[in-house]
Order: structure tokens, then C-alpha cells, then sequence
């Protein structure tokens, strides 16, 4: 079924991942299970497990020993009838597939011990996971900070909106049931927040307002914990309580950045709908700035308003203005010249 085709075997794209899927089909057939059985998937399971995590040198659970197999077995499949992938050397889709979620497992094991890979790990994502936090030196979490940073906010958001990234979907399908809550317990959230929101005719604007706020706050931490490292990265080299003041800064770093980034987004959202709204104080307020009130002596201009009012109010009661008494005089007048 591993013809050669001009130094290249059907299955694969390199010698590795077909050696790893040729195995799974040796194992298969040298089982004296019956095929298809749940004796025969559990035998074939555990071997293959074994034979992974002694190449790798990491340990492959039950369930990643399950898909890889799954994919070993669909690409066997896939080049037994000469189903391969136009434009990739005669790779089959299966053992693409395989290549892809194997350097995937590869970054993790080196993610959990602080190293920064360009590729997102299996379970660790663009993160080191919790040991491989305190691992990482100051220059990967540097380089984590540069390049991983708007990743992490592209996973926040999603997971905020109620969905899972790719190597989140990945993962969920490669853990057990304790692991597959965890994976699913933030984007599951999530979405459970915004469906209660809208049964409860909230504002949609205050609904998007808070899970962009969590995922500002998720983003701040972790890339707040990665400059953190960056900056105190020689603290750690001199002793123990160094190591562990290195790790308490990473930590100080990452809540003071999330808190900051929380609040952020609350404050933006808050002035945002204050402006759009018809009794925006901010509006009022620039408003009077823009006006001569603002900058002129209110107090001196309301006394002289004042002063004035009243000095028109006596001279219109004088009796020079008073209308009735000029006519009086007048008429008194003009009867005295008739007669």
C-alpha cells in the first residue's frame, strides 16, 4: 500500500509521518483481534500509543493515540484508491491532516517548557501553559509578546462571542470528557450570557460591551504575565527567591495589564454611547466650553443684568414715563385755552 512514486510514498509528506502511519497499519493487521471490533480498536489503540510516545519522547494520550490512528487509517484508505491532494506531491488529505496535528503536539511539548514555537501547540495554543509560564526566559517571552500577543486577542474574542478557535476544536476532540469541559467552560459561557441577555431584552450595545471587556481582560493578562517576564528575565538566574519573585511579577504584571485593559473597553463603550446619545453630558459639556460663558465672568455679568433691569424698572414707574399723567396735564391744558 507505500508504493514508491519517484522517492515519495502515497500516504504522506515526509518519511516520518508515513513511517508513523505504516506502523499504525502493521499493528492493525498483526492483531489477533477481529477487525472492527471494540477489542480489536482498544488493542490496536494502546499499542499505537506506546509506539508514539517512545519515538516522540512525550506521552500521547488515549485520545490522541485514537485520532492519530483515525488518520492513519483514512490516509491507508485514501491511497489505497489513489485519493491524494492536488498540488501536494501526491500527499493524501489523511496524512496532511496527520503532519499538521502532530507539529501541532511537537509545539506543545516545547511550549510547556517555556520555548516559544512559531506554530500554536495542541493544548497550549499560543500560550506555555501553566508551567511552561514560569519556564519561558525573558527572551521568549518576548518573542510571545510580539507575535503571539494579537493572536491570543483573536482567541479572545471569539471565545467571548460563544466560539471556539481552530486548535480549541483541535484539542476538544484530542481530550478526554475533563478535558473537553475545560476547553468548551469559556466560549460555552460565553454564549449562555449573551442567549440570557437578549431573552431578557438587555442592551445589545452593554451585552457586547461586557464579553469584549473579558476578552480585553484575558488578553491583558497574558501578554501583561509575557512582558513582565521580558523585563525581569535576570531575576530569576540568581537564586530561588529570585524564580519566585520572577514568577510573582509575570503574575502582578498580567492582572495589573488585564485590569487595565478591562477597563479600558468599559471606558471607550461608556463615552461612545454617551456621545450617541440626546443627553450626552460629555456633549453638554463641550458645549459650554465652546461658549463665551465658559471663559467670561458670570457672576459680574448677572449683577450688571441685574442692575440694569431695576434702573429700567424706575424709569419707566417715573412719573416723567408715566402716560396716564401726561395726558392728564395735557387735557387740563387744553381745557383752560377753550376757555
Amino acid at each position: 500500500m507505500f508504493e514508491n512514486i519517484f522517492g515519495r510514498t502515497q500516504t504522506g509528506v515526509n518519511a516520518e509521518i508515513d513511517n508513523d502511519i505504516s506502523k499504525y497499519d502493521s499493528i492493525s493487521k498483526n492483531s489477533g483481534a477481529l477487525p472492527g471490533t471494540r477489542e480489536h480498536n482498544r488493542t490496536v489503540g494502546k499499542e499505537y500509543q506506546s509506539y508514539l510516545s517512545d519515538k516522540y519522547k512525550q506521552d500521547f494520550s488515549k485520545q490522541e493515540a485514537n485520532e492519530f490512528g483515525k488518520l492513519a487509517k483514512e490516509s491507508n484508505a485514501q491511497s489505497g484508491v489513489g485519493l491524494t491532494v492536488a498540488g501536494a506531491m501526491g500527499a493524501t488529505a489523511g496524512g496532511l491532516e496527520y503532519q499538521r496535528l502532530m507539529n501541532m503536539k511537537k509545539a506543545d511539548a516545547l511550549r510547556s517548557e517555556g520555548v516559544w514555537t512559531k506554530s500554536a501547540g495542541l493544548h497550549t495554543g499560543y500560550g506555555f501553559g501553566f508551567k511552561g509560564s514560569f519556564k519561558a526566559d525573558a527572551s521568549n517571552d518576548w518573542k510571545s509578546f510580539r507575535k503571539d500577543t494579537h493572536k491570543v486577542a483573536g482567541e479572545g474574542i471569539m471565545n467571548s462571542m460563544g466560539f471556539m478557535t481552530k486548535q480549541q476544536k483541535d484539542a476538544f476532540r484530542m481530550s478526554g470528557t475533563m478535558g473537553k469541559l475545560m476547553i468548551a467552560s469559556n466560549p460555552l459561557s460565553s454564549a449562555l450570557m449573551i442567549g440570557s441577555g437578549m431573552l431578557a431584552m438587555e442592551d445589545p450595545g452593554q451585552i457586547a460591551t461586557d464579553q469584549l471587556s473579558q476578552a480585553a481582560a484575558f488578553t491583558g493578562f497574558v501578554s501583561g504575565m509575557r512582558l513582565s517576564g521580558a523585563l525581569t528575565g535576570n531575576l530569576g538566574k540568581a537564586s530561588m527567591m529570585g524564580t519566585v519573585g520572577r514568577g510573582a511579577a509575570k503574575i502582578l504584571g498580567g492582572g495589573v495589564v488585564g485590569a487595565a485593559a478591562y477597563a479600558g473597553v468599559q471606558g471607550i463603550s461608556a463615552g461612545v454611547r454617551d456621545i450617541t446619545s440626546a443627553e450626552s453630558q460629555i456633549g453638554s459639556a463641550m458645549y459650554k466650553m465652546a461658549s463665551r460663558e465658559y471663559y467670561g465672568d458670570i457672576s459680574q455679568n448677572q449683577a450688571t443684568l441685574t442692575a440694569r433691569q431695576k434702573a429700567l424698572q424706575q424709569v419707566n414707574s417715573s412719573v416723567f414715563n408715566d402716560r396716564g399723567f401726561t395726558l392728564g396735564n395735557e387735557a387740563s391744558i387744553l381745557r383752560n385755552v377753550s376757555l
